[in-house]
């Protein structure tokens, strides 16, 4: 039975709260968005009344549990800024001394999976973000009206909403950032940098070079959806509801006993009732 519910618990940790030991913030974007980099906050707190410890029945660590958000600030010259919104991804504790692991929300993203992609055909950039968005909770982000406006070609196959996110990301020359913000933010980066170096300036590093790069080949994929029919999947299933996901896009899909609830180019579910031998054709 329930014995009480707690409807929240604010902690204030650092500056008039919880003394901090140490901390640690690593930010990373990267320009072409190759990777979705995580941003990553660490810090490391002085349990000076034991509240952190398992052990203690009555202790605050009944109330961490992983995705919890925190929200970071450091003091710039008197005025408090923010540093960005964080979620808990792990916690230990000892000695006194707790350590707290968190994530932005590039770090959330490996939590679901993008099923509904599909080959798109000139499909808005921003509507597929905003399919993936749905797909992995996080409903405070912007995208910029000039990413929102490219039109996507090809297939997105079933993979995490982070890397579902990269391939759209890359496709479009933009980058996620959640830097000092309290939202996840996709815009296309400035990409000319003009810096003055001064001729009294004097440099003690030696140059080195690259190797030089003559051309470059892009190859991309099309997708045609065949004329002739051609078996999806085959086997036996129990009855009831079942999903099948695709290894390549799929289309138009029929079922030979059962009924087909729903399909996508990239996964199919089907409803028996009862043992049966299931052949899905499609194209």
């Amino acid at each position: 039975k329930f014995r009480y519910i707690e409807y929240g618990t604010d902690l204030i940790i650092g500056h008039e709260g919880l003394p901090i030991k140490e901390a640690s913030l690593v930010e990373e974007t990267d320009p072409i968005s190759d990777k979705i980099a995580i941003n990553k906050l660490s810090y490391k707190l002085i349990d000076e009344d034991n509240d952190f410890n398992i052990g203690n029945l009555a202790g605050i660590h009944r109330t961490l549990q992983n995705g919890q958000e925190c929200v970071a600030y450091e003091y710039v010259d008197g005025e408090k800024m923010l540093l960005g919104r964080f979620f808990l991804s792990g916690y230990d504790t000892d000695k006194y001394i707790t350590k707290l692991d968190l994530v932005d929300f590039k770090g959330i993203l490996d939590n679901n999976r993008f099923l509904d992609g599909r080959v798109y055909s000139g499909e808005s950039a921003g509507n597929v973000i905003d399919a993936i968005m749905q797909a992995s909770g996080i409903e405070d982000y912007t995208v910029s009206d000039e990413v929102r406006a490219i039109p996507l070609y090809g297939w997105l196959k079933i993979q995490t909403c982070r890397k579902a996110l990269r391939e759209v990301l890359f496709a479009c020359g933009a980058v996620a950032d959640s830097c000092r913000s309290a939202a996840l933010n996709m815009y296309i980066p400035a990409t000319d940098i003009k810096m003055d170096v001064k001729r009294e300036r004097k440099f003690s590093t030696t140059p080195s070079k690259h190797d030089y790069v003559s051309d470059i080949t892009i190859k991309h994929s099309q997708y045609i959806m065949q004329e002739n029919e051609s078996q999806i999947a085959k086997g036996e299933y129990l009855a009831g509801t079942h999903t099948i996901e695709l290894s390549s896009p799929a289309s138009e899909m029929k079922i030979n006993s059962g009924l087909i609830l729903k399909q996508s180019n990239n996964y199919v579910t089907f409803k028996i009732d009862s043992p049966a031998n299931v052949t899905i054709t499609g194209h």
